[in-house]
């Protein structure tokens, strides 16, 4: 059996892990030993809980200062990780290849990780995408910006910033021995891809032809949901904190709906002024499956996982988004016509947004409608065809090529 090696470096919440415990245990069933690099040990009790697995913490940047607070493309992304900078990059890199040398994987899968990856071309093992499309943009050159108009980066910017990185790449592959990239667009050449999401909701809508996989289960467990009182349409809400949480809250408790928010970590001084008889609140993880049947429309963040499972319930979506990443999961909902997006970082006001969704019979229909599309669509064969991914043909290849790691 293999030894598979998980590696998460960038981004924040359960969304990087959670989805994906499915997959971990039908791994473990099938007797492979699961190994784990992770940015944030926070939660990996409550995600790796009954599993017999290995973690520990990723090397990562010092993310003081330097930091773009809104990337524009993928390349933005490797500038917050400081693939500008090629000194502190060669030390992250040996960190990682330290790591890989320790555990000797014969798999690497990653997920959000550009330098877990940079550091897999180094070692002899197969390596893999493993998770929605934002964290592999589609194989050309230069990387497609995420905006238009003002908000993408002009064209001698974009070309002065690649070649800036592509430096910086290329100095720490040739201090280790690594064959050199002639373009950027090459970076994630050699990585096998396993797409968990729907083609509709690729952050990258222009994509080269790939195959989808399809989402992951919504999620293990979960407490009942249990819903304030009260007639008209039910609100279901999933939220982190921003700088925009009040408004959002004032403008759920004045529509009086029954209206239930999920808020693991929203102060418990702001839950408490807010809370009424139409708006409950949950610390715990309620039983997503249960809400996507009950509700009639729901607010998020713009997390992937929760907003397919919920669209597969036939649910519209207000995107209340934090990150890019998660605008344009928003974007791709309000492509669907089954959802509206509204910044957490912008100054657009949420109230009239929320009536515009709630009185707009449009967006039910959508969200139904692609429902309907998917309504043969079973989870737990994404979770079989990643397995099949994993122990297929690529595997006896990499074998026969020489490239399983080799352990004593």
């Amino acid at each position: 059996m293999a030894r598979i090696l998980f590696c998460w470096e960038v981004g924040e919440g359960f969304g990087h892990l959670l989805p994906y415990k499915p997959l971990f245990k039908a791994l473990r069933d099938r007797g492979h030993e699961l190994l784990f690099l992770l940015k944030d040990l926070t939660n990996a009790e409550k995600v790796f809980s009954g599993l017999d697995v290995a973690y520990t913490q990723c090397p990562k940047r010092n993310m003081q200062g330097g930091r773009l607070s809104t990337p524009r493309s993928y390349r933005d992304v490797l500038i917050n990780q400081g693939f500008l900078e090629a000194e502190p990059l060669l030390a992250r890199v040996k960190g990682w290849l330290t790591l890989f040398e320790m555990w000797q994987p014969d798999l690497i899968i990653l997920n959000h990780c550009p330098t877990g990856l940079l550091a897999a071309r180094l070692y002899p093992a197969r390596r893999m995408h493993l998770g929605c499309g934002f964290f592999v943009p589609p194989r050309r050159d230069p990387w497609p910006q995420y905006f238009a108009g003002r908000m993408a980066a002009p064209d001698r910017q974009v070309a002065a910033e690649s070649l800036t990185l592509l430096a910086a790449i290329n100095r720490v592959l040739k201090e280790l021995g690594g064959e050199k990239l002639t373009e950027l667009g090459q970076f994630f050449e050699g990585i096998e891809t396993c797409f968990t999401t729907f083609k509709e909701l690729d952050h990258y809508p222009n994509r080269e032809p790939v195959e989808y996989l399809g989402s992951m289960p919504p999620g293990l467990g979960g407490k009942e949901a249990v819903w304030p009182e009260g007639p008209g349409r039910k609100v279901f809400a999933y939220l982190k904190p921003n700088g925009r949480i009040e408004e959002l809250l004032h403008a759920l408790r004045e529509l009086a709906l029954p209206t239930l928010v999920v808020g693991p970590d929203l102060p418990e001084p702001l839950v408490r002024r807010f809370a009424s008889s139409r708006l409950g609140f949950s610390r715990g993880m309620l039983n997503l499956s249960q809400v996507g049947q009950e509700c009639d429309l729901a607010i998020t963040n713009g997390n992937q996982s929760t907003v397919t499972n919920l669209l597969l319930a036939g649910k519209p979506l207000l995107s209340f988004a934090i990150h890019v990443e998660n605008f344009l999961v928003g974007d791709a909902v309000k492509r669907l016509g089954a959802g509206l997006l509204v910044k957490a970082t912008g100054s657009e006001p949420v109230a009239p947004v929320l009536h515009e969704l709630l009185a707009g019979e449009k967006f039910f229909e959508n969200a139904a409608r692609f429902a309907e599309c998917h309504r043969g669509y079973n989870p737990a064969k994404t979770v079989a065809r990643v397995v099949e991914r994993i122990e297929g043909p690529a595997a006896a290849s990499a074998a026969a090529a020489g490239l399983t790691a080799r352990r004593p």
